[in-house]
């Protein structure tokens, strides 16, 4: 199966990040980033360089991923935390965009991510979500 990048059609003419006022975060300071916010997730990746990770398997990778996302398993995202702290260039404020099938996966990622200091953290849902051209 061809694997068809999306990385082009994350920008777009969607505007400025939410604020606070719009019923959004947009800093850590404001407090979490809203999940399942497409348009957020690709502005991030555009706009703020975020680490897109896929916490799904190897096997889910293989058939496809998003270009450039850094895949990491949600059950291995404790073990491997060093490898987030350095996609992130040691950032913990700097966005991450997660995805998994469905979300509920992202959503433990995410959960294990915050624990560990990460504040700008977004589950994506699923890949089809994040990037309906990849999973084709």
């Amino acid at each position: 199966m061809g694997l068809s990048s999306c990385a082009k059609d994350v920008g777009g003419s969607a505007g400025p990040l939410p604020s606070a006022e719009a019923g959004r975060v947009e800093s850590p300071a404001a407090g979490r980033l809203p999940d399942r916010d497409i348009p957020l997730a690709k502005r991030l990746i555009t706009e703020e360089r975020a680490v897109v990770l896929d916490v799904r398997s190897i096997e889910e990778w293989n058939s496809a991923h998003y270009e450039g996302a850094l895949l990491i398993p949600h059950t291995e995202i404790k073990a491997r935390l060093s490898e987030v702290v350095r996609a992130v260039d040691g950032d913990r404020h700097r966005p991450l965009v997660l995805y998994c099938r469905s979300g509920r996966r992202a959503d433990l990622a995410r959960a294990a991510l915050e624990s560990e200091g990460f504040t700008r953290v977004t589950n994506a849902g699923g890949l089809v979500d994040l990037c309906p051209d990849c999973a084709r």
